[in-house]
């Protein structure tokens, strides 16, 4: 239940001052942003953070949802990902003529949010009998069958190859009418009479 508890700190770490504007060293907390109005790099892991809490929360409500990798792996690797996008939205906080945005107590809950994902993650998955090697060749396997995924849509059939023309005999050979199931034409049949030019 670590990991739900996470997902729901996240959703309220959300709303909480994650920069406030800063000039000439002093700091108004008044003009402020959010986790929702500071950018992707703040609301992003804070979305991932809370999808990880409701998976990990559904056992409790009588529900399993099977999680590709496992759910411990993908906490890691989710853990660690939202870290490193917090600290990019932290280094990248605008300042202009005397005047930028610091990193607020929001932010900084992000950051430990995102590390204790990771490593309650981390934890779960070393508890389970898994390691360095065994995550490493599970994200290359995974990894590897995305990509071998065939397209979607489209035709089932043979492709055209140019060249080769459909139902017609190759170049220089006299037509067969006994290929390809029909029947030469006899003038004889249908109780008609031939047609006689001239």
């Amino acid at each position: 239940m670590a990991l739900a508890v996470i997902g729901l700190l996240a959703f309220v770490d959300s709303f909480l001052h994650w920069a406030d504007l800063s000039v000439g060293g002093r700091t108004y907390s008044q003009f402020n942003w959010n986790g929702w109005n500071a950018g992707l790099g703040a609301w992003l892991p804070m979305l991932l953070l809370l999808a990880l809490g409701a998976l990990a929360a559904l056992p409790a409500f009588g529900r399993d949802f099977s999680v590709p990798l496992g759910l411990p792996l993908v906490s890691a690797v989710v853990g660690a990902l939202s870290f490193v996008i917090i600290l990019l939205r932290w280094i990248t906080l605008p300042s202009e003529m005397g005047a930028s945005m610091s990193a607020a107590f929001g932010l900084y809950i992000g950051l430990v949010l995102a590390i204790a994902a990771a490593v309650f993650g981390w934890l779960d998955y070393r508890a389970g009998g898994g390691d360095l090697k065994s995550a490493t060749d599970s994200l290359k396997q995974a990894q590897g069958s995305f990509r071998n995924q065939p397209p979607q849509g489209g035709g089932g059939g043979a492709p055209y190859q140019q060249g080769q023309p459909y139902d017609r005999p190759p170049t220089g050979q006299p037509y067969d009418p006994n290929q390809g199931g029909g029947q030469p034409y006899d003038p004889n049949q249908g109780g008609g009479r031939p047609y006689n030019q001239g």
